[in-house]
This record gives C-alpha cells, structure tokens and sequence, in this order.
C-alpha cells in the first residue's frame, strides 16, 4: 500500500498548481495524480525526478527537506515529527537546479545563434 503524499501536495500547493497542471507536466491524468497524494499509489520515479529536475522554477522543498513521520496528516496534529534529511543533500539538489537553469540559458543562446545562421543562408 502507498504512504500518503503530503509531500506532493504541498509542493503542488506552494507552486499553485492544479491537480490537472501537475498531472500534464508529468504526462498523467489528474486521477492518478489525486490517487497518489491520497497514497492510493506510488508515484513512479521517472514523475518524481522529473519533478526534482524541473526547468519551471518551481519550489522543490516540500519533496526533500523534510519527511513527516507520524499519521501523515498535513495539519499538524500534534502526532507528527519532522525529521531533517542531511543538508548536504539539499544543498546538492539546489547547486543542480542552478546549473540546469544556466545550461537552459546557454542552449537557448545557441539556438538562437543557429536560428539566425540558417535565416541568414536563405
């Protein structure tokens, strides 16, 4: 049986997606993506890393600074304990999202170049 995500859905939220939003950048219907943070089902790892590497500028915290241990409710109730993953990790994830955007800036310049190399040959 899957955990329920609150994970997912606070990084849906924080990012002020839709349900149908989320589930079109990850190529799935809205239905799996609620099936998923009602822990009816896991989200498969290609979704999760495409999440974690995404080119949107989107807020990944919620998916790996913390982990919830307890009932899983995302109101704290008083049964939860937040526990920390090493900061080392978080630190990597960040210095990956800033290189992706500089590798995106750097393939659109080139492009742009190449674009107006081949308009220039007609």
């Amino acid at each position: 049986m899957a955990v329920k995500n609150d994970r997912l859905t606070l990084f849906r939220r924080l990012n002020r997606l839709t349900q149908d939003e989320l589930a079109a950048f990850l190529g799935v219907t809205r239905s799996f993506v609620s099936q998923v943070e009602n822990g009816r089902v896991d989200l498969p790892f290609e979704q999760r890393q495409r999440l974690l590497e995404n080119d949107r500028g989107w807020d990944v915290t919620p998916l790996v600074e913390s982990t919830v241990v307890g009932d899983g409710n995302a109101v704290n109730n008083g049964r939860d304990q937040v526990v920390s993953p090493d900061a080392g990790l978080v630190a990597a994830l960040r210095e990956a999202q800033a290189q992706n955007a500089k590798s995106q800036e750097q393939i659109d310049r080139l492009l742009g170049i190449i674009e107006g190399f081949q308009n220039s040959q007609k």
